[in-house]
């Protein structure tokens, strides 16, 4: 009865509609604007269709209205992110599921099965939009992964020399036949020359600082390279692996190439192609056709008698567990090409997609312990051996031998660090013990290239499986 009145009233001046079916969710606290989560939260409502925000003058509150068939997903997703707790489920055909019936190892170990790797090869050579793969070295440097990768037909995208000579002594290959993108971020300028002189037919120099060839033009005169745009539209689960952007460490911007294009035809230096990486554990397509697009607005501003480019690498990133809409990425970038010249390539560069889920940690249960409220699982897995949780707060998917009653508990490794993490709020079986196996998902990527020795921890070993 108020809202008509209301409604009434304010029909006199204005059109109104009432809306019905509509739901507010809220999340109450103190000072909410301050709260440590919010940047989590602030990104979350943007995968729903809010139709009003509102935040109290006391800081106690933060509202948002949305119809009702939404608002349950949105309380669960806003609920995972202030009272996180997680409950992972896995294939009943796992390949790993057996191991998790036995003992688990003294020291952890590291297993990759190359079928994963195959069928994630081929969801990417299904896009006929894509003219050439370039597997990102860094994400696996494994030599038995690199042969297999090499094997299916793929590049290599590297950042250092050394990825370079790593992946020439494991395919032991004349230099002729790699294909190679080097991508060097602040690197020294010998780096450039050494591949310039050495790999010049096999390796795509990708320059990302305007400044690198502004202070050695002589280094770059007369040769064919291809230039990183920053295109101010970085991407990603955390902000540590944003790569564009005004806080972002790569890239030039498209002015810093307008600007410069009396250099690059003085020191006969030809552009021949452009590069621009988002970022990384992208799900949405959209964002690579929005990146391609971009892209090809700093194409069209060069001029017709400078412009050599050949090919254009829309990057990687791609997020993982089966979500990118792969049909329709390739729809989009086929009807882009349309419209621009049919001879430029298109490139991929993913690392993460193709290896992560093929890999996983294989470890064993070491002590449990309560403390206060808290159940403690040890393990020997420890942030020396896999540190994307305490680097990323990457949330690995987590399992133990199933039993019939569960609790909540705290997963952590031997390291003495605090931030020694594997992941909070478990749900795991109960009366889990020391040598029990535990078995990490997703970690074939970013995983054993960035373990350490610290705490003179021994590398983990790493098997095919």
């Amino acid at each position: 009865e108020k809202l008509e009145k209301l409604k009434k009233a304010l029909e006199e001046k204005y059109n109104v509609n009432l809306i019905h079916d509509y739901d507010c969710v809220s999340i109450v606290g103190d000072n909410i604007k301050k709260y440590k989560k919010i940047n989590q939260i602030m990104n979350t409502i943007k995968n729903f269709d809010i139709k009003l925000t509102s935040y109290s003058s006391n800081d106690m509150t933060l509202s948002f209205v949305i119809n009702k068939e939404n608002s349950k997903n949105l309380v669960k997703s806003l609920h995972n992110i202030i009272f996180p707790y997680y409950n992972f489920i896995h294939k009943e055909e796992a390949w790993w599921k057996k191991l998790l019936e036995i003992e688990g190892p003294d020291r952890c170990k590291y297993l990759y099965n190359l079928n994963v790797i195959e069928e994630k090869i081929n969801n990417l050579k299904s896009m006929k939009s894509i003219d050439n793969i370039y597997y990102a070295v860094k994400a696996n440097n494994n030599s038995d992964i690199i042969r297999f990768i090499h094997k299916m037909g793929l590049g290599f995208e590297t950042v250092t020399l050394d990825e370079i000579f790593h992946i020439k002594e494991s395919l032991k290959i004349e230099n002729k036949y790699l294909n190679i993108l080097y991508t060097p971020n602040f690197s020294n300028i010998d780096d450039y020359n050494f591949v310039f002189k050495n790999f010049d037919n096999c390796v795509k120099v990708i320059v990302d600082n305007i400044s690198v060839i502004i202070d050695f033009p002589e280094v770059f005169r007369d040769k064919e390279i291809g230039l990183r745009l920053d295109l101010d539209y970085g991407y990603g689960h955390h902000n540590k692996v944003i790569t564009q952007g005004q806080d972002s460490k790569f890239g030039m911007t498209p002015q810093d190439v307008i600007d410069n294009l009396k250099l690059f035809e003085d020191y006969n230096i030809k552009i021949i192609g452009f590069h621009s990486h988002m970022g990384s554990g992208i799900n949405d397509f959209n964002h690579w056709v929005n990146n391609l697009n971009l892209i090809i607005n700093v194409y069209n501003k060069i001029p017709k008698s400078q412009n050599k480019i050949e090919w254009i690498d829309i990057g990687g990133g791609f997020g993982i567990n089966g979500i990118i809409d792969f049909k329709e990425l390739d729809k989009q970038i086929i009807n882009i090409k349309k419209t621009f010249d049919k001879n430029i390539k298109i490139f991929i560069e993913p690392g993460r997609y193709i290896v992560a889920e093929s890999g996983i940690i294989w470890g064993k249960v070491t002590q449990t312990k309560f403390k206060n409220n808290t159940k403690f699982i040890g393990t020997n897995i420890g942030m020396t051996d896999l540190i994307r949780p305490a680097l990323y707060s990457a949330i690995h998917p987590i399992f133990f031998k199933e039993k019939m009653d569960t609790e909540i508990a705290t997963i952590v490794g031997p390291i003495c660090e605090s931030g020694d993490v594997l992941i909070k709020n478990l749900n795991v079986p109960t009366n889990i013990k020391p040598n029990d196996s535990i078995i990490i998902l997703n970690t074939g990527a970013y995983g054993i290239v960035m373990a350490s020795s610290y705490n003179n921890r021994e590398l983990p070993e790493q098997l095919i499986f």
